[in-house]
């Protein structure tokens, strides 16, 4: 565990942020191993039928961390506050609500599959390999949602380290896997989603084991291990907003999709592509934001405001320094990145294209994800909530189909920055207005 309430707030922020970047980054490995390999052997089809499948993927997943958020929140409040008693309760009932809504979401996904692919307009080449990549995805969620819950609770106790070691070891035997599977075994996509649900099981049970039976906070006592029915509908008070959020960027991503399923599966192997290196081009951002909402929580959990104010104002700074530095990077030498995934000249040259067009507006994002991390720290989550809906659904989306009118395909990738600098500007003004502060439950006697 790890206060954050007391010594300099940058080296606080970086020093949790290094941890949590390098956890993030090989957590992303997963996804871009499985596109390197499957479009290096199996074609640029199969790294099209990935991409079909990969909306949907993404989008129960951010649902399911986007309503657990409220349990890292009250985690990192109540630690802040010393109130450990509480602190274990919200603990216990995190277990619950993953075991609960891993279930149903498994159950539905694997039912739906079909359906919701039909509904993406897949091309009919790459149906068959994008079905079996959704399916087995779905039928590993569990194990997605209860390493992220685990992950999410040592964040609140500021340890963004002890995942990490186990995250590495699950990375390495995920990239030997796909070769074995996809390139020895000849299993194509499907080996492929085998060998990413294997190695995130392998990740979640060591790292629960480990917690169990070293780190006391997290040890389960049976006696102890009760559904909690206040704090968990607190907690849900709180991740509602978040999940809503989470799914608002989840269905904007189908919506996209759609959109690029009409320009053929070339423009889907190329988002593809574009997609995975983009997943780690913002994750210094996000990383950023999910440091300052565990740092801030903290602080205010102790009643520090101005503390929490200056952690937000130096990662701001840092966060655009790092965006404006890849956005450079991409503009000039995206088309080599595209090609580590494939050769194909059509694929190659429109993802290039994404990169000039989208990468200016980083700096953007990173900027509408910092201020929102600091209002996430406050608990106030309804208004992240509400910026991400003016950002995807009144930004993003109608841009993308009016653009793409008269513009093609870069239309599209056009109103990816408009929708961030939407979402930006009212997050930005909401925190100027200081009405946040009404939200820290640590203020409120009556929890």
């Amino acid at each position: 565990m790890n206060d954050l309430t007391k010594g300099k707030e940058i080296k606080h922020i970086v020093r949790f942020s290094i941890p949590l970047f390098l956890g993030n980054f090989f957590q992303q490995l997963y996804a871009i191993t499985d596109s390197i390999v499957v479009g290096n052997f199996v074609g640029k089809n199969g790294l099209a039928a990935i991409g079909g499948a990969f909306p949907y993927i993404f989008a129960f997943t951010s649902m399911i961390i986007g309503l657990s958020t409220g349990f890292s929140i009250l985690v990192a409040q109540y630690f802040g506050a010393k109130d450990y008693s509480k602190l274990k309760k919200v603990i216990y009932s995190s277990y619950y609500f993953v075991i609960f809504v891993s279930s149903i979401f498994s159950i539905a996904g694997l039912m739906l599959s079909s359906f919701f692919l039909q509904k993406l307009s897949i091309p009919f080449e790459i149906l068959p390999d994008a079905k079996a990549y959704l399916d087995i995805s779905f039928g590993g969620l569990f194990f997605v949602f209860g390493y992220n819950n685990i992950s999410s609770i040592l964040r609140g106790l500021g340890d963004s380290k002890t995942p990490l070691y186990f995250l590495i070891l699950a990375t390495l035997l995920n990239a030997g896997l796909d070769i074995l599977f996809v390139v020895g075994f000849g299993w194509g996509v499907g080996g492929s989603a085998l060998a990413t649900v294997i190695s995130q099981a392998i990740s979640f049970l060591f790292c629960a084991l480990f917690l169990h039976l070293t780190h006391k906070v997290l040890k389960i006592n049976i006696r102890q291990f009760k559904f909690d029915k206040k704090f968990f509908l607190l907690a849900l008070k709180l991740g509602i907003p978040s999940g809503i959020q989470q799914t608002l960027v989840g269905f904007s991503m189908i919506a996209l999709y759609r959109l690029i399923s009409n320009f053929g599966a070339d423009a889907i192997a190329a988002i593809t592509a574009a997609g995975r290196v983009e997943a780690f081009v913002i994750m210094p951002a996000l990383n950023f934001s999910i440091a300052l909402t565990n740092f801030s929580g903290q602080n205010f959990g102790a009643g520090l405001f101005q503390r929490s104010k200056n952690g937000y104002l130096i990662t701001f700074l840092l966060s655009s320094l790092v965006s404006i530095l890849i956005s450079l990077l991409l503009i000039f030498y995206g088309a080599n990145v595209i090609m580590l995934f494939t050769r194909d000249v059509k694929v190659v040259e429109i993802g290039h294209s994404y990169f000039r067009i989208v990468s200016p507006g980083y700096l953007l994002f990173s900027a509408l994800v910092v201020t929102n991390g600091l209002l996430m720290g406050a608990g106030e989550t309804f208004i992240p909530m509400i910026s991400s809906f003016l950002s995807l659904w009144v930004g993003r989306i109608p841009f993308a189909a009016l653009l793409s009118r008269f513009f093609g395909i870069n239309g599209l990738w056009i109103s990816i920055p408009l929708g961030w600098f939407l979402g930006f500007s009212f997050s930005y003004i909401w925190y100027k207005t200081e009405r946040w502060k009404s939200k820290i439950v640590t203020l409120d006697h009556r929890v």
